[in-house]
């Protein structure tokens, strides 16, 4: 779970609670507020796709790519790059 589903619920939670004790003006107001909020991230969450920022990513490119994606080209390691000859 990353930190997106709990605040979600933490903030859902607030209006919760602020309807349930809605006869006070304060209650009233935080309710709204916290509405709001619940609005802004549940947006955030569904744009910046908030569901898959805790699965485990790759950061390899994929292999064989590599020389369509640079239009057939193909290039080696600079010279100090490659491995010591051992012999």
């Amino acid at each position: 779970m990353g930190i997106w589903e709990p605040v979600l619920a933490g903030k859902t939670a607030l209006v919760v609670f602020a309807v349930m004790i809605g006869d006070i003006p304060e209650a009233r107001l935080a309710g709204m507020v916290d509405f709001a909020l619940v609005v802004v991230v549940a947006l955030a969450y569904v744009l910046t796709r908030g569901w898959q920022a805790w699965q485990p990513g790759t950061t390899d490119p994929p292999r064989g790519d590599t020389a369509v994606a640079s239009g057939g080209r193909t290039s080696s390691p600079a010279p100090d790059l490659q491995p010591p000859v051992t012999g």
